[in-house]
């Protein structure tokens, strides 16, 4: 559903901005996030430039939150087995989660 898929990312959007930029926490396959949690698989609404727009998992996005270094966000997604957000959607994203913008044009819901 994708008003559901939308609401990870407002959840994480709102946790970023809240913490000052902190990436909530990553248990298991569980994005925590006070008082709610999300699997690491949630769609996030967010759909890639790439040919196949797909949505991204929600545990991409907060990676890329946490890892500041590009290197750092690759190797850590590499090693969970995890997809990476493409380089052309990564500042839009990023400045959307931590409230640089108040809204994408990629983003539903």
């Amino acid at each position: 559903d994708e008003k559901e898929m939308a609401e990870c990312l407002r959840a994480l959007r709102a946790h970023v901005m809240k913490s000052g930029g902190a990436a909530p926490e990553i248990s298991e396959e569980t994005v925590v996030m006070e008082p709610s949690s999300y699997s690491v698989w949630a769609r996030t609404g967010y759909r890639s430039r790439s040919e196949d727009g797909e949505s991204y998992p929600l545990g991409t996005v907060v990676l890329l939150v946490k890892e500041k270094k590009t290197s750092a966000y690759i190797a850590e997604c590499a090693e969970r087995g995890w997809p990476t957000v493409a380089q052309a959607d990564r500042q839009e994203l990023l400045d959307y989660v931590t409230g640089v913008v108040e809204s994408c044009e990629r983003a539903e819901g």
